[in-house]
């Protein structure tokens, strides 16, 4: 059996990535509050968080891959000043 992330875990990751409780929640589809909740340890994490939010992650990833692309299509790289 898989274990649960633990709130202490959920806030290191947050504070890490530069992440906020709105990010996460709307990453797991859960309120703010819910959050809060998990990273005081009053409710548990459900299994799913931890992929739910590597696969938004992945998610920005891509988009941010389009996003330098475009902009390397219009013309601007790095070094540009």
């Amino acid at each position: 059996m898989s274990r649960r992330m633990t709130g202490a875990e959920l806030a290191a990751f947050e504070a890490k990535m530069g992440l906020s409780d709105v990010w996460v929640a709307g990453a797991v589809s859960v309120r703010r509050d819910t959050v809060a909740k998990w990273k005081r340890d009053r409710t548990l994490i459900p299994y799913r968080v931890p992929a739910a939010l590597a696969d938004a992650l992945a998610g920005l990833v891509a988009k941010a891959d389009d996003a330098i692309a475009e902009l390397s299509l219009m013309g601007y790289s790095e070094g540009d000043e």
